[in-house]
């Protein structure tokens, strides 16, 4: 009697951890497509709210040099891409701007990519208007903001909208 125990005890387990495998698949497969549900409902709402036509465009390289902090998408002039157009993350983030396009790719300067500039301004009081810089690192310096303004710590720097294709309100 033990024996065949055993052997009804084993296929019971066997289908068991078939049936917790398969559980734990459809479990990964959820978690990605919410993830995914998330970056479409980004993308709609920055879509939505902007005057810009939208292009949806995947990096297919990204340059291993750090001080260059370039990247190619997967679009380019056949899609409608130009240079100096705005690059965007989820539902407003700026990146960086396109510095070169071919017929089917586009290579984007990141923001902080060195000699890299933007047209930013503050989100203080008064909206001080300056020039943003990269440098190579993480960070970016704004320039040319008037002495006499009033600038704390934590204050947003967004894209002010002087530029052709750089939409205002991008963080």
């Amino acid at each position: 009697g033990r024996w065949i125990s055993g052997v009804v005890e084993d296929d019971r387990t066997g289908m068991l951890e078939a049936s917790l495998a398969a559980l734990a698949v459809d479990r990964a497969e959820l978690e990605l497509l919410r993830d995914e549900n998330l970056r479409l409902r980004d993308r709609l709402a920055f879509q939505e709210r902007t005057r810009f036509s939208v292009v949806q465009a995947t990096i297919v390289l990204r340059d291993a040099a750090r001080p260059t902090r370039r990247f190619v998408l997967d679009r380019g002039a056949d899609d409608g891409v130009a240079p100096g157009a705005a690059v965007v993350s989820g539902n407003g983030l700026y990146v960086g701007k396109v510095v070169q396009v071919t017929a089917a790719t586009s290579t984007v300067a990141e923001a902080t990519a060195p000699g890299e500039k933007t047209a930013t301004t503050l989100l203080n009081l008064t909206r001080t208007i300056g020039l943003s810089e990269g440098d190579g690192s993480a960070l970016i310096t704004m320039r040319f903001i008037p002495h006499d303004q009033a600038i704390a710590v934590n204050d947003l720097v967004v894209t002010s909208g002087l530029e052709d294709h750089v939409p205002a309100g991008l963080v």
